[in-house]
């Protein structure tokens, strides 16, 4: 049950405390000065009988030990385990998969993550995949969750089967995945009991190791387990097509980009943050060539769109954009470039919002107003339902009745906030006066401002001419009177023309549906393939 202490939660700097035993060493001292103050008045008053003071210290003190009493004295074994002795003597900077496999941050657990695992990390100084990290932004937790086989152990240890074609798509990538974060070793520590789930799915996870990934078991013993990585050679070339989620574009693909989408008629991604993020895998000691296939986000007035990589944090020099899809290219000495992964950014002259610099973007149809928020309506005409959604996310508002008939939202132009909403019955079970009631109520509604009408069931059974007139006034242009089985949605402006609103009506499925939304991202460079290439001395 959430209890006032919650609310420390939302407030900025505060809420990075999170609990409030972290308050108890503070409030320890400030009771122990208290405490003393109560033994002296509480001994004061028993001075009298030698026997009554020196009982009531010792009770006193016995009180306190027993309060703080704590046999046996909880112990947690610091020594190394022998297995990583294998680990250490191999030379190179390499990553090795931990099972437990987990992330966590002070804010939850991804996976089944053992923070001891971390700590032994100090002796063997090689990367892990997993770990426990104070803060980190959400994406850290998405990254590694998307990419499929760390997905499927995820699942395995959070008791969940992944089934024989998903096995049989991670054997196929499998070499890819060890060669891409350069794994040498796979580690498994033993199960401790009482700690579920590793305790109880640790035999599934072992068994899925070794039947996907190219493993040889070198090491059994006291429960710890270490497989050798037969992993391919690191491919000369590395093309990420950012249009797809395939394996090798979840694995390159970092922060700072949208999703997948058709632009200009090719399958692309924008970047929409400044530093969008790769990861290439290479040789240090060999020069390699990125090419990007690319078009800027343009407008009219806009300046022109430079783009310079940043290769772990050294800069190339920048190139401008020209209209259309194009290749561009930059030659990366090998003095820039790690063993292993590289980091990769894209540094952006500009990041514009097509809501800003975009005529029509999210525009209501022909009325010239702009949707401030998402706006989506779903008529279910006789199947009997009736949204409106406003906004998105955690955020969206409901701004239907759902009342049998015509139900109507109206929405501030300026800020999306929805004024008021109401229903009609002017289904066979109402009856003419609620048509009556719906005209006069648009008819209330000031000019300029947005007004979003669906139907439940069947409600053109009993609406008036008068009705229809009003949905002309707000820029509707159908009659669906007479219609049987239809479906009708308007999202208009209150004093559009009839045939301004965006309006949708009709019995087929994808009838009556509507979305208007304005695009806020920041967009800067739209990619559609990074080809990175390892190029000979």
């Amino acid at each position: 049950m959430p209890l006032p202490f919650i609310l420390l939660h939302y407030i900025p700097i505060v809420k990075a405390n999170r609990v409030p035993n972290r308050f108890s060493v503070v409030l320890m001292l400030a009771l122990a000065v208290l405490a003393a103050f109560g033994a002296y008045w509480l001994l004061k008053k028993l001075r009298r009988s030698q026997v009554l003071a020196v009982g009531g210290s010792v009770l006193l003190a016995g009180l306190i030990v027993f309060e703080h009493w704590s046999v046996p004295l909880p112990l947690t074994d610091a020594r190394i385990p022998a297995v990583y002795e294998q680990v250490v003597a191999e030379p190179g900077d390499f990553a090795i998969l931990q099972l437990p496999l987990g992330w966590r941050n002070s804010f939850g657990v991804q996976g089944s993550e053992s923070t001891q695992t971390q700590y032994y990390q100090t002796y063997h100084q090689k990367r892990l995949l997993s770990g426990n990290i104070s803060r980190n932004p959400p994406f850290k937790f998405d990254y590694f969750a998307r990419i499929p086989i760390l997905e499927s152990l995820i699942a395995i240890q959070a008791y969940d089967q992944v089934d024989v074609e998903r096995r049989a798509q991670d054997r196929e990538m499998a070499g890819d995945f060890v060669s891409f974060y350069d794994i040498r070793y796979v580690v498994v520590a033993p199960g401790v009991p009482g700690r579920p789930p590793y305790v109880d799915t640790r035999d599934d996870a072992v068994a899925y190791v070794e039947e996907v990934l190219p493993v040889d078991k070198i090491y059994d013993q006291e429960g710890w387990l270490l497989y050798r990585v037969n992993r391919p050679a690191l491919r000369e070339s590395l093309e990420v097509d950012m249009g797809t989620t395939e394996p090798r574009t979840l694995m390159a693909q970092g922060e700072g980009w949208a999703e997948a989408e058709a632009i200009q008629g090719i399958n692309a991604n924008w970047a929409q943050e400044q530093g969008a993020r790769i990861f290439v895998p290479a040789r240090a000691e060999k020069a390699h060539r990125l090419t990007m296939r690319a078009l800027p986000f343009e407008f009219e007035g806009a300046h022109p769109q430079t783009v310079a990589p940043e290769i772990n944090g050294k800069m190339l020099d920048p190139v401008t954009l020209t209209s259309g899809w194009n290749d561009y290219a930059w030659d990366v000495p090998a003095g820039l470039l790690l063993q292993g992964l590289n980091d990769v950014r894209f540094q952006v002259a500009r990041l514009d919002a097509p809501a800003e610099v975009l005529p029509g973007n999210g525009v209501i149809g022909g009325t010239g107003v702009q949707a401030p928020v998402a706006i989506e309506v779903s008529s279910g005409g006789p199947e009997g339902f009736a949204f409106i959604t406003l906004g998105g996310g955690e955020r969206a508002i409901d701004g239907s009745q759902h009342h049998p008939g015509y139900n109507v939202a109206v929405v501030d132009p300026k800020s999306g906030k929805l004024l008021d909403k109401d229903g009609f019955d002017t289904t066979p079970s109402g009856s003419e006066d609620n048509s009556r009631l719906l005209a006069n109520y648009i008819a209330a509604v000031p000019d300029g401002r947005i007004v979003v009408v669906v139907m439940q069931g069947d409600g053109a059974a009993l609406l008036t001419e008068d009705a229809v007139a009003a949905f002309n006034t707000i820029g509707g242009n159908l009659d669906p009177r007479g219609q049987a089985g239809w479906k009708h949605a308007i999202i208009g402006v209150k004093g559009a023309g009839p045939g301004g609103a965006m309006e949708s009506g009709g019995p087929e499925p994808g009838d009556g549906w509507l979305r208007v939304a304005p695009d806020r991202r920041t967009l800067s460079i739209a990619v559609d393939r990074i080809l990175w290439e390892a190029v000979s001395p």
